[in-house]
């Protein structure tokens, strides 16, 4: 069983993306460099790395609700082949 598939099984509401990252294995100096890139790629000053980190620590999970319903755009086909077309 892969390691992605084991966590998802014990992710609960008490789920929290700094658990996530450090059962991947990401370091705190790695958490703060992908902050720092982050600011860089949205053209935002080196300070605001911290507020960025901030958020992230204290984002919850969020919630996902697809409803489709009877929509004949193509948008859900065009979604799932969008990875392998």
């Amino acid at each position: 069983m892969k390691s992605e598939d084991m966590w998802s099984q014990h992710v609960s509401e008490s789920w929290s993306l700094p658990a996530y990252w450090l059962h991947r294995g990401v370091t705190r100096r790695g958490f703060l460099q992908f902050c720092g890139a982050m600011a860089a790629v949205l053209g935002l000053p080196a300070h605001i790395t911290g507020r960025i980190a901030e958020a992230l620590v204290s984002a919850r999970r969020p919630v996902l609700v697809w409803l489709h319903f009877q929509d004949c755009t193509g948008d859900s086909e065009s979604f799932l082949r969008a990875t392998d077309p």
